[in-house]
């Protein structure tokens, strides 16, 4: 289960106990609580800023310190009442370059003009160009923190990639339009580096692959499937290939690999269907 975790940070003018004409304070604090604990039982890991900012200098603060908190997956920013935009947007603009996710919430309600705070908040971040999720929903409401809860899981996703290796073993497989991919574009959306590789590499390992080492993995397979497989041609280059992306694929330390099959190695060695289901078995994300 991916397990994001966000910093929450709530922001108002009228806060340090203030209270409104009625006395009651501007600053909902059950309502916060609420809808922290709605994003913790969405799988939410939250990192929460231990007082409301108002100012530049506590937004600088704040979100300097979400910035450089390396577990951190986004930053949710909780409209507690009014704000001054203009001294909030420095500090996330600074924050944006971190390239992790800001979301802005707001609870629907009139209290401390809640609603005004976040839709001058979602003006000046579109306003000056800073992507950003704006969400106007109630913490009881499940399709509404359904929304929070899947943008910071992308976040997280996002995050988890940043500087990450695949590893491209041949070219585009069985004529799949949709099947390739351009470097640069993975490496500037994502931060991903696509590490193109021949699969003549993979061929020349197999073939150098001891009679031992199969053997080794035959009780494995019997607890797999049962019993060993016959002792074939396709088989034993199924085998044999299996043992040696395994190799390739830790050596390089490949944090996942996608490999072309058909046409390449499946008309030369074998093909990579028995390969590719022992390396999801093994835990190594994977591609065809």
């Amino acid at each position: 289960m991916v397990e994001p975790k966000a910093g929450f940070i709530v922001f108002g003018e009228h806060k340090d106990g203030l209270k409104d004409p009625m006395g009651k304070p501007f600053i909902d604090e059950a309502l916060i609580e609420r809808s922290k604990d709605a994003l913790r039982k969405r799988g939410i890991k939250l990192v929460e800023h231990d007082i409301v900012i108002a100012t530049k200098k506590e937004a600088k603060e704040a979100l300097n310190k979400m910035k450089h908190n390396d577990e951190i997956d986004c930053v949710v920013l909780f409209s507690g009442t009014w704000v001054w935009a203009s001294h909030l947007i420095g500090a996330v603009r600074d924050f944006a370059f971190s390239g992790k996710g800001i979301l802005v919430w707001t609870h629907p309600g009139s209290q401390g003009w809640r609603p005004v705070g976040g839709l001058v908040m979602h003006g000046a971040l579109m306003e000056v160009g800073i992507q950003h999720k704006f969400v106007y929903g109630e913490a009881q409401d499940p399709s509404e923190t359904a929304k929070i809860a899947s943008y910071l899981q992308a976040c997280h996703m996002k995050n988890f990639l940043n500087m990450s290796t695949i590893g491209a073993f041949g070219g585009r497989g069985m004529g799949q339009t949709c099947g390739v991919a351009d470097p640069s574009q993975w490496m500037r959306v994502f931060g991903v580096d696509i590490d193109s590789r021949d699969t003549t590499q993979l061929i020349n390992m197999a073939e150098n692959i001891s009679s031992d080492e199969i053997s080794a993995l035959e009780p494995r397979l019997v607890e797999l499937f049962g019993k060993v497989p016959e002792k074939t041609l396709v088989n034993d280059h199924s085998i044999r290939l299996y043992l040696a992306l395994k190799k390739i694929v830790e050596k390089e330390g490949f944090d996942f690999y996608t490999i072309q099959s058909f046409p390449g190695l499946a008309d030369d060695y074998a093909a990579t269907c028995f390969a590719q289901s022992m390396m999801l078995e093994d835990g190594h994300g994977t591609s065809t």
